[in-house]
């Protein structure tokens, strides 16, 4: 009898992990999608000859990056390397690793 309870108590909650996992797959392709649309419109009025504002061109650039704390110049040099994307992506995940002071024999300095 105690085997018949505990198994009907698991029916119900593997069906909620599941609508929970499917519901995590869908909206990470929303989130592609909207990210996508973002990036198109962002460099569609950037190319545009009327320019834009320099913060305004910051912002979007660190929405693309999705981190404050890097330039707007750093972010173009990481988009128009080959795979810019990744490099991105990279760079932003391996800079807490990288103190980016030099230390007096000239070498880079790096947290470990």
């Amino acid at each position: 009898m105690d085997l018949i309870y505990k198994f009907g108590m698991f029916i119900p909650l593997a069906i909620v992990v599941w609508m929970k996992y499917s519901e995590f797959r869908l909206a990470r392709h929303g989130r592609l999608r909207e990210e996508y649309r973002f990036a198109r419109e962002f460099l569609t009025d950037l190319m545009s000859p009327a320019g834009m504002h320099p913060f305004v061109r910051r912002k979007g650039y660190q929405a693309i990056a999705g981190d404050t704390r890097l330039s707007a110049a750093e972010i173009e040099y990481l988009l128009n390397l080959d795979d810019g994307a990744r490099a991105l992506k990279d760079y932003v995940l391996g800079r807490k690793y990288y103190s980016g002071s030099r230390n007096p024999d000239r070498s880079l300095g790096y947290a470990l």
